[in-house]
């Protein structure tokens, strides 16, 4: 496989190469382009798009992707998705004697794709679209619907993805009677995105790890108020009561409380809604994402 790449990237000649992996095999590769031949001069540059993940190495040693990525460091520059993941690299970097440049770059959303639909009917009261993982909190559903039942008992919960909770979650909800609240349409299609957002009226994503929060910035372009947690991402997405609300990670009564203040609210939520729009406009629109990137290639260059 290393040869193999490292054939691929000498027949291309790139003029920059940009990773998005902390694969150590990958690192080993654009070090030996580094020590031997005429590419190199390559600028390279790698993204990191999440927080440290736990290795077991073949000899039972535990570590994490993070510490074996540095071990072999090649690049010239490393972009992180979020500020507080590039604090953690940062830390990761430092502890191994490495000095290379961090810069958080956020990603961007399409506004031309993901906007308000004005006409559009709301059919959902809440909305989650994601992977049903441990990780996106989606274990909490059960009772966060038994707890909004009682004020709405009429309430309508969207929900789409495939994981590997996804039927223990089926049964929770079943079990405990609020099954018929819950449409689950599993895997959708990239393009009904926007649309099922829209006919949502809140948009929910209460990770308990997120590194940056791409569905946040979605939901907020098409204007719809979103409730997510504070942590990593989300925290630097969303200002709290402004553009949308935080909660503490793995706290069901805060998550129902919040979305019960949105649901008794229909001024507070197209307030957030419209806050929502403008913060992505301003922060995180993808044609200003290209802008940025461009600009570090060019300095690279």
């Amino acid at each position: 496989l290393e040869n193999q790449l490292l054939d691929h990237i000498r027949e291309f000649k790139p003029d920059i190469i940009h990773a998005h992996s902390t694969y150590v095999v990958f690192n080993r590769v654009l070090s030996k382009l580094q020590e031997s031949d005429s590419l190199g001069g390559i600028p390279m540059i790698v993204t990191i798009h999440g927080r440290p993940k736990p290795l077991i190495l073949p000899n039972g040693e535990q570590t994490t992707d993070f510490d074996s990525f540095t071990e072999v460091c090649p690049f010239d520059l490393i972009l992180a998705v979020s500020s507080n993941v590039a604090k953690v690299l940062d830390e990761y970097l430092s502890r191994k004697g490495l000095d290379i440049p961090i810069l958080p770059l956020y990603a961007g959303v399409d506004l031309s794709v993901f906007f308000p639909m004005h006409d559009m009917e709301k059919k959902w009261d809440i909305a989650f679209l994601g992977r049903l993982e441990k990780m996106k909190s989606v274990d909490l559903f059960p009772e966060m619907l038994v707890q909004l039942k009682q004020d709405f008992p009429n309430l309508k919960m969207l929900m789409t993805g495939e994981g590997s909770l996804k039927s223990s979650l089926l049964e929770d909800f079943d079990r405990l009677g609020v099954s018929q609240m819950v449409q689950y349409l599993g895997v959708v299609e990239t393009e009904r995105v926007p649309e099922l957002i829209n006919q949502s009226c809140i948009f929910i994503y209460p990770s308990r790890e997120e590194p940056f929060g791409l569905s946040i910035i979605e939901a907020m372009a098409c204007g719809v108020p979103v409730v997510t947690t504070n942590v990593f991402g989300p925290s630097e997405i969303i200002t709290n009561g402004l553009d949308g609300l935080t909660v503490n990670p793995d706290d069901v009564n805060a998550l129902a409380e919040a979305i019960r203040t949105l649901l008794d609210d229909k001024q507070l939520r197209m307030k957030m809604g419209t806050q929502g729009r403008m913060t992505v406009e301003e922060r995180f629109d993808s044609n200003q994402h290209l802008e940025n990137l461009v600009s570090i290639y060019r300095d690279l260059l």
